[in-house]
């Protein structure tokens, strides 16, 4: 996956110094000196998830602008930030640390070392969007078969009639309906008065894939095969 760096020094020469050392090494840099400059490019550009910060108070605090750039994005947004200074004190490496930076330099900067570190850190910036991207596919997986489930549960046939007439339903025991949450329980008494998918879903304010969710869900903990059986269950002496 490509990588874009937010390169942020209030010396604008060893900035721009940095960003050339780093593009000939195929990597993509933008530049700005201040604290102002770099929040709005970082907003601008959902590209930008590696920030290379100088830390030089009062000119420029590092810390605080990854606090900053943090909060305007959220922590959905996978980063990872580099800070740099010339005269860090054991107590401000500390702060960084605590504020989410993953490496520190010296200033100026081991630049072999600086190249082992970013390859690093896009690495796993690497692992962690795909594994997002794979939990996002699950959850979407999860949800079809839960639709699939109640889908299949409404085309099933009604159960075959025994030899002394029509199979009862299930004991009592079985289909409880007071294992069900308060919205479960109000989509099953929409479904005894014989209202569609899409009319309950009109009725409760929500998607007509959710009620087919929550039809699922009901007729699997009540351990009943159909609407009809859900129907007839609430229906005083059936």
């Amino acid at each position: 996956m490509s990588h874009t760096l937010l390169i942020v020094d209030s010396d604008r020469e060893y900035a721009h110094q940095l960003a050339q050392f780093l593009r000939e090494h195929g990597l993509h840099c933008q530049v700005c000196h201040t604290a102002e400059a770099a929040r709005a490019h970082y907003l601008a550009d959902a590209t930008i998830d590696i920030l290379l910060s100088a830390h030089r108070p009062p000119q420029l605090d590092g810390i605080q602008l990854l606090s900053e750039l943090r909060q305007h994005s959220g922590m959905a947004r996978p980063q990872t930030a580099i800070l740099y200074s010339a005269q860090a004190e054991r107590n401000t490496l500390v702060e960084a640390m605590r504020a989410g930076f993953c490496d520190y330099f010296d200033s100026p900067i081991d630049e072999d070392a600086l190249l082992a570190a970013i390859a690093r850190l896009a690495d796993e910036l690497d692992q962690r969007q795909r594994l997002l991207s794979l939990c996002q596919r699950l959850q979407d997986m999860s949800q079809s078969l839960q639709l699939l489930h109640g889908d299949l549960q409404e085309l099933l046939p009604p159960p075959r009639a025994t030899a002394g007439g029509i199979q009862p339903l299930r004991s009592s025991a079985d289909n409880d309906l007071s294992q069900l949450s308060p919205r479960q329980l109000a989509v099953a008494r929409l479904v005894a008065r014989g209202l569609t998918n899409y009319q309950i879903a009109c009725e409760l304010g929500i998607t007509e894939n959710t009620v087919k969710l929550y039809v699922s869900q009901i007729l699997r903990l009540t351990r009943m095969h159909n609407r009809t059986q859900l129907a007839m269950a609430q229906t005083p002496g059936a």
